[in-house]
């Protein structure tokens, strides 16, 4: 598998999500116990995205805007579309590359 030239195949998943490959897993695994918020800054934790962590966290709730209104709320008593709007907005704040 390559991504712009580059193989990545074979690459441990903290590589793939440093080359701009973003993951949304099946059944969203959430972390239940932590905020909507909380889940979303797990998301950006390589450096590139950490330096930006304010303005893609903007970013992620301009998409979802549900997520905003739900920030402070603990993501296992979301309901199933929200739950996934915040699987999709945690995998964005990596900062793919094609997003």
């Amino acid at each position: 598998m390559t991504l712009e030239g580059r193989s990545v195949g074979g690459l441990p998943a903290h590589r793939m999500v440093e080359q701009g490959i973003a993951h949304v897993p099946e059944n969203r695994r959430l972390f239940p116990r932590l905020t909507v918020e909380d889940n979303l800054r797990i998301g950006a934790f390589i450096p590139q995205a950490r330096q930006r962590f304010g303005e893609q966290l903007e970013r992620v709730y301009e998409l979802f805007p549900r997520l905003r209104d739900r920030r402070d709320q603990l993501a296992g008593t979301l309901s199933g579309g929200e739950q996934q709007m915040c699987a999709i907005g945690r995998a964005l704040m990596s900062r793919p590359n094609y997003y």
